[in-house]
């Protein structure tokens, strides 16, 4: 399936939602986002594996604006 990116708003909740995935069993890595999908040309992301709108609505249903 390949590795997706998940775009956050900070490091901070990168490191939150990296944290309720993990308590899921999903692996996520925290990367620096690529300047072509960043709007300020910074930021962190989350590359994972697997069902994409799963773990966006886990997130989301956590609090962890994506």
């Amino acid at each position: 399936m390949g590795e997706k990116l998940i775009v956050m708003h900070s490091l901070t909740y990168a490191y939150k939602a990296q944290d309720i995935l993990k308590r899921h069993h999903i692996h996520a890595k925290i990367v620096q986002t690529p300047k072509e999908l960043s709007k300020n040309g910074c930021g962190y992301s989350l590359a994972v594996n697997g069902d994409v709108d799963f773990i966006l609505k886990l997130l989301k249903q956590s609090g962890i604006p994506v």
